[in-house]
């Protein structure tokens, strides 16, 4: 084959020791053969576009599972604002009139959340709320309850993987 000018020529060369046979251009010699130099702007822009794609799922669900878990620390403080009350109730035989009674909560604050406690006048019915005020999401135990109950469900926040995954 012999080259013609302004064009390149490929051509099947017999490289190495194992009788190997390569497509590469005619004036690359035998052992350096390069097929690509670097990556093409379209080949960056699909990859990009992919991590896209993965950041817009994943950064949601990672917001949505820190939240989740705050939370999670507020219910634990309300449950164990609860079992003070009661350990209070059996010593005093009514309910604590505010949290700083209770061994545990010289600080209402509790992580994100800010705990509140409204007693009746005759100390004998309680409602402990934890609130946080930049989301809006709102928790509460009473005496008649034994687990905390979420006011605000949505509060915590719209999430493309709960829309994604659970069809909601």
């Amino acid at each position: 084959m012999e080259a013609r000018e302004g064009r390149r020529h490929r051509s099947i060369v017999k490289c190495g020791t194992k009788g190997v046979l390569w497509v590469r251009p005619m004036e690359a010699p035998c052992g350096q053969f390069r097929p690509h130099e670097g990556f093409t702007l379209v080949e960056l822009m699909v990859t990009v576009a992919i991590l896209a794609i993965l950041a817009g799922v994943a950064v949601p669900a990672y917001i949505h599972s820190v939240r989740r878990s705050e939370q999670a620390q507020a219910v634990e403080a309300l449950l164990r604002a609860r079992m003070e009350m009661e350990a209070f109730w059996a010593d005093h035989n009514r309910y604590a009139g505010t949290l700083n009674r209770l061994p545990s909560f010289e600080n209402p604050s509790q992580g994100k959340y800010t705990l509140s406690l409204k007693t009746s006048p005759d100390g004998q019915r309680y409602r402990i709320e934890a609130v946080r005020s930049d989301l809006g999401d709102k928790l509460h135990i009473s005496d008649n309850e034994t687990t905390p109950v979420v006011d605000t469900p949505k509060a915590l926040g719209w999430s493309l993987f709960h829309w994604v995954f659970a069809g909601k």
